[in-house]
């Protein structure tokens, strides 16, 4: 969101937060189609209840995170992005999607992500559902797969899992 208001006018019509709309929406419907389940973050929250125990970003008591996926994006918040150099250097993973974040609170600091983008736990693909899909799978994270003959995803598809206790619990739909 950081990204959009980078370039939001209330007077005129915004190509950039139509771009970054657009973008997010793509991953988000690729990453469903993909059957890869996914928590939205928020920075305002991660700053408040986001640390880094181990190899995992926890938020506050509701979620750990071995993983963390970077969506198209143009700025975040420096806060975010000292959590991001925390996580990566316990250990953590993070993917890179599409337009690479250039920016910390709306100014460019190349310097500051260039160690980011480069880290040894840290890769940059495309925002194209084959291309997330391959990296999560190589980090793991695959749970549910649902494949037709071809060995495809069937993306109409949808799959929602949580875990009650030591119980899973899937939802499918299509």
């Amino acid at each position: 969101i950081s990204s959009a208001w980078a370039f939001a006018s209330r007077f005129e019509d915004c190509p950039e937060v139509d771009f970054y709309n657009r973008e997010l929406v793509s991953l988000q419907d690729g990453l469903l189609g993909q059957h890869l389940d996914f928590d939205y973050g928020d920075e305002i929250i991660l700053a408040r209840h986001g640390r880094v125990e181990g190899r995992s970003l926890q938020v506050a008591s509701h979620g750990s995170y071995e993983i963390v996926v970077v969506p198209p994006s143009f700025t975040w918040a420096a806060e975010t992005v000292a959590l991001l150099e925390t996580f990566l250097a316990a250990g953590g993973r993070v993917i890179f999607v599409g337009q690479r974040p250039t920016a910390v609170n709306g100014e460019t600091q190349d310097g500051r992500w260039a160690p980011l983008l480069g880290h040894v736990n840290a890769r940059q693909v495309p925002n194209e559902p084959a291309a997330v899909a391959e990296a999560l799978n190589g980090m793991g994270a695959r749970d549910v797969s649902i494949t037709g003959a071809d060995g495809r995803e069937i993306e109409p598809i949808l799959c929602h899992h949580r875990r009650s206790g030591d119980k899973n619990i899937y939802f499918f739909c299509n």
